[in-house]
């Protein structure tokens, strides 16, 4: 069991959420709960535990990293909503059984318990940065097209990331719209269109097609060990970063402060060999009216290796038989092709209900994984500071850390959420603060006197803009006209930050089997993301948040029985009688196979590379809540869930639920809230003391182009979204 802080209710009261997960009993132990009855078992032995002395949840006011502590049991604990009536239970586990026996697993029970176990014990997954890449590309086998095959995960085998790559859209991003923009300046020097001129761009070099042909397998490797070796700079920065936390992990505080007095820079330091070349914009000269390259100019591009190797292709075994069938088809007098479709994985079925069910918030807790709780604040805390938390039998070896704040002056609002591990804004950024209180810190970067801003915004269309300008001669600008796409949000510390992560699920997994004390913080209870926006119109009118991810949920096979244990559950999110939810947006990485190294270890791990993408959220004025397209193929095809689930976006009944417009002309301030384990997050209303409507609406006022506050983007009110 886990416990998460979970904020402040109405009444003054801390709140929580407990996280219970399955296990497989310990040898020679008995207990009263079964995989197959859960969702009614685990509900029961809690009932039995509701009572003030035989509360499961503990708590203690100093760190069980810095010694041995003795756990106290909260001051007046309840449980919010457990809905113990035994019809709707009853029902709940007939739901339960089907779903999970009607995955077609062929012992569903202990595939089940036994995943959960390796996730547990962290048995699926590893890191062991390497500086370089581990093998030799050349050695990789490639098919003719260029294509790499790819085994598909294997949740039974443990997957190793022997590397961490960025694909730097932060930087191509500020070179494409350089180049357009100095392109653009020319021809306003210029003058107007005159009749007979037109837009000149650079065509794309098509290669002969017969002669490439013979060419092309060894061509295409060398492109791939070319992407390879260029990006062997980001491995190398991101073992230094995995290393530097690891150090620092003992004593984050003062490796922080270490970092900021020592550290110049927003990267370690990188060997001389390693060290980047400064390569000019190959823009070109002011006499081509339009901005026209001209081949061969001696001007080397900007490298594009890390989009090159993060945007490979990869084909799965199957995909790659298909692929063969079809091709032989197609050639004269060949019967019709009839290539076999993927071959049913009861297992991947089966896993993908179970964390389904887990990960949402509401079914968590209608199905038995998530219980919210309520206790008064504990002595010595009243004006605020530090709780850790535990749940379980004490002592615990696993705990989360919280932070209760009470703040003074206009914000009144009492926080209690998650605290982080790394606090210290400092210019290393695997050390850096990422979040307070539930809010991230997107304006870090801004206000030092040389500015390394993390979070950028852009209004290109990022990823075709790249691939455009990769498409026969490579440069950064060819005179096309770019697409834009809303505004799409950057990350330039990804990379940075993944290594962080890793290095510090290597460090818990150590502290964990040593049965040492592991604390979890704030940075690794987010599960997910959610994205608000303040529109700041000409007149400053009617300025307020609004959450990008708002949408109202039905369920629709529940029988009365299972309805009314519902609706007790999300008694507290009920708005005119519909139940209210809020989406989040995951930061994913792409998994990239060791080419050359026969895909794993001798002991059967999956060796391979995480490919991260700094862009990592586009808002194009459309809510991010539900799909909002009409198609038959916006559906999974097949009754995956047990339970059916209809999702809608509030109407002009919840004004200040709908998302603002996207209009020219008009400022927009960014900001994003973390979601918790459990689904937990501040709402919109209880924000950090530095994003307060007057500040927000202050700042984005008088900056030029991105705001400076600490924890939220603002866009100059004239800045234009068209390329």
């Amino acid at each position: 069991m886990r416990v998460v802080a979970n904020g402040v209710a109405k009444n003054g009261r801390l709140k929580a959420t407990l996280i219970v997960t399955p296990r497989s009993a310990p040898d020679g132990a008995t207990i009263d709960l079964n995989l197959a009855t859960w969702p009614r078992d685990i509900v029961k032995h809690l009932a039995t535990l509701s009572k003030p002395d035989k509360f499961p949840v503990w708590y203690s006011l100093s760190d069980p990293n810095s010694g041995a502590v003795t756990p106290t049991r909260l001051g007046k604990p309840v449980f919010a909503a457990l809905a113990d009536e035994e019809k709707g239970l009853t029902e709940l586990n007939v739901l339960w059984a089907k779903a999970i026996t009607g995955a077609g697993d062929s012992d569903p029970w202990h595939t089940l318990i036994a995943d959960i176990d390796r996730s547990v014990n962290g048995q699926k997954s590893s890191a062991d940065l390497q500086p370089a890449y581990p093998t030799d590309p050349e050695k990789a086998t490639i098919l003719a097209n260029g294509v790499i095959v790819a085994q598909p995960h294997d949740p039974t085998k443990k997957t190793v990331v022997k590397g961490v790559v960025p694909n730097p859209q932060t930087g191509y991003a500020i070179d494409i719209s350089a180049a357009r923009a100095q392109r653009v300046t020319r021809k306003l020097a210029i003058g107007p269109y005159l009749p007979g001129d037109h837009d000149e761009i650079l065509e794309t070099a098509d290669p002969d097609r017969a002669r490439f042909a013979d060419q092309r397998s060894e061509t295409l490797l060398k492109r791939l060990k070319d992407s390879v070796d260029a990006t062997d700079l980001d491995r190398q920065r991101s073992k230094a970063y995995f290393d530097e936390v690891t150090t620092a992990l003992p004593n984050p505080a003062a490796a922080a402060a270490n970092a900021a007095a020592s550290a110049p820079t927003a990267a370690p330091a990188l060997t001389a060999a390693a060290a980047a070349t400064a390569i000019a914009l190959p823009i070109a000269p002011a006499a081509q009216v339009l901005g026209k390259q001209a081949a061969g100019d001696g001007t080397s591009p900007p490298s594009r290796a890390g989009h090159v190797y993060g945007s490979w292709a990869q084909w799965s075994p199957q995909h790659q038989k298909s692929s063969a069938t079809i091709q032989e088809a197609s050639r004269a007098g060949a019967p019709p092709a009839k290539p076999k479709g993927p071959p049913p994985d009861p297992q991947a079925k089966l896993l993908s209900i179970y964390y389904s069910l887990q990960g949402d918030p509401i079914l968590s807790r209608l199905f038995g994984f998530a219980f919210d709780i309520e206790f008064d604040i504990p002595d010595n805390r009243q004006n605020g500071g530090d709780i850790w938390l535990t749940a379980g039998d004490a002592p615990s070896s696993i705990w989360t850390k919280a932070r209760y704040a009470v703040q003074e002056g206009e914000d009144k609002t009492k926080r209690f959420w998650p605290a982080p591990r790394f606090e210290s804004v400092n210019a290393s950024a695997a050390l850096t603060r990422e979040q307070m209180h539930g809010v991230f810190d997107l304006g870090q970067g801004y206000e030092q006197a040389n500015p390394r801003p993390q979070y950028y915004l852009t209004s290109l269309a990022v990823r075709g803009a790249v691939s455009e300008a990769l498409d026969g001669i490579e440069t950064v600008d060819k005179g096309e006209r770019h697409q834009t796409s809303g505004w799409t949000l950057l990350d330039s510390g990804r990379a940075a930050r993944s290594a962080r992560d890793l290095a510090g699920a290597s460090h818990q997994r150590k502290t964990y089997d040593q049965k040492s004390a592991v604390v979890l913080h704030a940075e690794e209870l987010t599960i997910g993301r959610r994205l608000d926006v303040m529109a700041i119109g000409p007149k400053h009118k009617n300025v307020q948040w609004r959450s990008l991810m708002n949408r109202f949920v039905e369920y629709t096979n529940l029988s009365e029985a299972m309805r009314e244990r519902l609706d007790a559950i999300v008694a507290d999110r009920r708005q005119n009688g519909r139940i209210f939810d809020e989406a989040a947006f995951q930061l994913v990485s792409r998994s990239m196979p060791i080419v050359g190294d026969q895909e794993s270890d001798a002991d059967g791990n999956r060796n391979v590379e995480a490919v991260v993408e700094e862009a990592f959220q586009t808002w194009d004025g459309t809510p991010l809540a539900a799909l909002t397209c009409k198609s038959t193929a916006n559906g999974s095809g097949s009754d995956v869930l047990p339970v059916k689930r209809a999702y809608d976006l509030p109407t002009s009944e919840f004004p200040e639920l709908r998302p603002p417009p996207l209009r020219y002309g008009v400022g927009y301030v960014f900001s994003i809230r973390s979601e918790f384990l459990g689904g937990g997050s501040p709402t919109r209303r209880r924000r950090h003391v530095g994003t307060s409507r007057n500040m927000a609406r202050r700042r984005c006022h008088r900056v030029t182009a991105r705001g400076r506050s600490r924890d939220v983007f603002c866009v100059r009110k004239r800045l234009q979204l068209r390329s």
